[in-house]
C-alpha cells in the first residue's frame, strides 16, 4: 500500500487516549523516538 505522503512506503497513526500516556510517558517516549529517527520533518502533531 502507498503512503498518503509522497516520496515514502509508510504512513505512521498514533491514536491514544491522554490518559494512557499520564503517568509513563510511553506515548510521548515512543513520539520522540520515532522524530530522532528523522521523521520529524513530516509528521503531524495535533
Amino acid at each position: 500500500m502507498a503512503s498518503l505522503i509522497s516520496g515514502f512506503e509508510y504512513d505512521i497513526f498514533i491514536s491514544y487516549r491522554q490518559k494512557d500516556n499520564k503517568h509513563e510517558g510511553w506515548v510521548t517516549e515512543f513520539v520522540n523516538n520515532l522524530n530522532g529517527e528523522n521523521l520529524s520533518q513530516h509528521s503531524k502533531k495535533r
